[in-house]
């Protein structure tokens, strides 16, 4: 994963744990699910390692969910 992507994907994580822990945890979901997605869009264009991004993206929003109790309507 080059630098600045993965730099993106840790401020992403960050960003959504501070607004949950703000109490804005909707904002925080859409923030990870718009990185997860993104990550996808990657994946499927064909960049090497698009794949672990996405895996990455999804792992995050799996463990946001959990701990926050969030989850797509």
């Amino acid at each position: 994963i080059p630098g600045e992507e993965l730099n993106l994907f840790v401020n992403t994580v960050d960003v959504a744990v501070s607004r949950a822990n703000a109490g804005d945890v909707a904002s925080g979901y859409e923030e990870l699910l718009y990185g997860a997605d993104r990550a996808k869009g990657f994946r499927d264009d064909g960049e090497e390692w698009g794949a672990e991004l996405a895996e990455r993206g999804q792992g995050a929003v799996e463990r946001y969910v959990e701990r926050y109790r969030v989850g797509r309507a």
